[in-house]
This record gives C-alpha cells, structure tokens and sequence, in this order.
C-alpha cells in the first residue's frame, strides 16, 4: 500500500532499504487508517497506528476530521517517495516487477527486488546480465531453431557448471500475451537456481533482461527425479512467464 494523502492506494508498499521512515493511509473502508514506521536513533524501529471511525454526526464529524487531516499532514512529513534512477529500460522493467507483485509485500535493495512466494525467497537482479552477444529478433516469425541453439551454446559456454532445466527457448505462445517474441531459459549454478527473461524490442532499441533467482536448501543430485527442485522451477517459470505478459500489456 502507497503511502498518500488522498486517496488509498490498492498497491503493497515496496520497501526501499535506504528509507528511514514511511508513512502509509489507508481510506478504503469506513474505518480510516494511518501507519507510521521510523527508524529511531538508537537503531530500533518504531510502528505506530491511528485510526479514525467516522462519527455519523455531522457536527462531531467536521471536528474529527479537522484533526484527522492535521495527524495526515504529520504523517507526510515523514513519508518517502519512491525515486527514479538508472537506466531508462531499468527503470521501465522494475515498474514492471513491482506492479506484478500483486499483494506480495517486497524489499528493494538498489537494483535488486527481494520477494517471497510459494514458499521461495525469490530476487530479481536488473544488473547482473552481461552484454549480449548475439541479436535476438523482435518478431517471433523470424526465431529460428538455430539461432535459439545457438543462444544455448553461448549461455553454456559463459556457465560451463550449470545445470539446465529449461534451455534457452521461446515464452509459450500462450502467456506472450502480445508483441514481440520474448526468451526465457532456467538453470542452476551451486545451490542457486535463475531464471532469465529476454525481452527484445522494436527497431534498434534495448534489450530488456531481468534475472530470477531462489537459493536452494542444498546442490541437488538427480534433477529429474526431484519434485522439490522441480516446483521450484515451476515457481521461476510462472514469474517469468508473468512479467512477459505484463511488459506486453504495457508496453506492446
């Protein structure tokens, strides 16, 4: 939930790791509310909670809520606003990421998106991607087999100790809602299983990456016969395949 100091916000707040206060108003019921999180000197943190029920008569109402608009002006002394920064496509792909968390509280830690899902503590890491080697096309039409194979080589040979789970290849034609074609590949390195999604756009513009990942309870032995590990895969895929869906509706 946003905090502001009109109308409710239907979002979950996104925490920025640097903030050292936040406030937060809720006006969607008939009991209205405010909470105040602060960070104190001493390092501790504090919570505080007001709430307001709206007396029926109108008299008594118009007082309650001179006082109510003066504790919401209290509040916004201490509440943060979100900055841009970084790159325009970060930028793009971390509204993107924040809108598809839904009702999931997260954590923002510079560039990196913490969250918990399925009973995974996922991140998603705008930076970690390297500089692409090989042109991925825009139309769907034009992927070919070999060009994706060739895509599986590259990645294999940037990560010769990967184990992959789903190799380089196309979001399913059913969740690329729109637009363009988009990529996706899943794999595990040590005990951290990622999930990558390609999202190349029109003309000469960027290429939009953003990389999944969920530590492991310990370095798998047989994948195939791990139904654990393969939830878990599944649980990337769905997010994956989710925010290709939800670039599309915006963007395409």
């Amino acid at each position: 939930m946003q905090a502001k100091t009109g109308a409710p916000s239907v979002q979950p707040l996104v925490w920025r790791s640097a903030w050292q206060s936040q406030g937060m108003r809720d006006d969607s019921g008939a009991e209205k509310r405010f909470v105040l999180i602060r960070r104190l000197p001493q390092g501790a943190w504090s919570a505080t909670e007001w709430r307001w029920s709206p007396s029926p008569r109108e008299a008594t109402k118009a007082w309650q809520e001179k006082r109510w608009n003066a504790l919401a002006a209290s509040v916004a002394q201490h509440t943060q606003t979100p900055t841009a920064a970084g790159a325009s496509e970060t930028r793009l792909m971390h509204d993107v990421l924040e809108s598809n968390l839904g009702t999931r509280p997260a954590e923002r830690i510079a560039d990196v998106l913490t969250w918990q899902t399925d009973g995974h503590c996922l991140k998603a890491d705008l930076t970690s991607p390297g500089p692409q080697q090989l042109q991925l096309s825009y139309s769907a039409e034009d992927s070919r087999l070999e060009q994706r194979a060739a895509m599986q080589l590259q990645l294999a040979r940037r990560t010769p100790k990967a184990s992959w789970l789903s190799p380089f290849n196309l979001v399913p034609a059913s969740r690329q809602a729109r637009g363009g074609a988009k990529f996706y590949a899943v794999w595990i390195e040590g005990n951290v299983m990622k999930g990558q999604l390609w999202i190349p756009t029109r003309g000469n513009g960027p290429l939009m990456r953003v990389r999944i990942a969920s530590e492991l309870a310990s370095v798998p032995v047989d994948l195939a016969k791990n139904p654990a590990l393969q939830r878990s895969r599944q649980v990337i895929e769905r997010e994956l395949f989710a925010l290709a869906e939800r670039w599309a509706s915006a963007y395409e």
